[in-house]
């Protein structure tokens, strides 16, 4: 699996493009879709969106990345959906133009721990991690992990947001770290990736 990152024009988040032999290519978080097209191979279908957390700076180019790939299914969790359908609670309307998502059809909810396939045997898991935002959830596929703004390493974690909760950060925190000790790269919401437990 390619793993590339896309940096957003908006606060600088991150898209993570995962892409393999077959077109398939699939998403963690979505912002500038022009950005990512300009990486992307025209051949390449987005299957999947795999949103950390519906902070707007993460979700703002889902309804442009709706309009060319129709079929694309957006996975969250139940508090994720109801931020992709208000701007207050994604904080859009604090920005120049405020975003709903227009394609509620397409989301799937995500249960902790649960799986989706991505191709062959390789397979996306999700854990729930809380602390930052009640719709935080870190993935983990193939020896990645992605965090979000749920972990961002050397950075000092943002609890004091609506949603934030300093008890359940130092949870989910022990928990990611957790899971980094059988994982090789991570790969965080904003800033570079980071090589966490690679064996030469």
């Amino acid at each position: 699996m390619l793993v590339t990152q896309v940096v957003n024009r908006v606060l600088n988040s991150n898209t993570w493009l995962l892409t393999e032999d077959n077109f398939d290519a699939w998403l963690v978080d979505c912002g500038d879709v022009d950005l990512l097209q300009s990486v992307l191979q025209p051949n390449y279908t987005v299957k999947g969106v795999f949103i950390t957390h519906s902070h707007f700076d993460h979700i703002y180019g889902l309804n442009n990345l709706l309009k060319i790939w129709p079929r694309c299914i957006v996975y969250t969790n139940e508090f994720g959906y109801e931020a992709l359908l208000s701007d207050k609670k994604n904080f859009s309307r604090y920005y120049e133009v405020s975003f709903i998502f227009e394609y509620p059809e397409n989301i799937c909810l995500l249960s902790d721990e649960k799986t989706v396939l991505l191709y062959n045997n390789v397979v996306m898991s999700n854990f729930s991690t809380p602390g930052h935002d009640p719709s935080c959830i870190c993935y983990e596929c193939c020896g990645n992990l992605f965090t979000g703004d749920a972990y961002i390493p050397d950075t000092k974690p943002v609890t004091n947001l609506r949603g934030g909760n300093k008890e359940e950060y130092q949870k989910s925190l022990t928990l990611i770290k957790e899971r980094m000790n059988s994982c090789s790269f991570l790969f965080p919401g904003h800033g570079k990736s980071f090589c966490v437990n690679y064996k030469f």
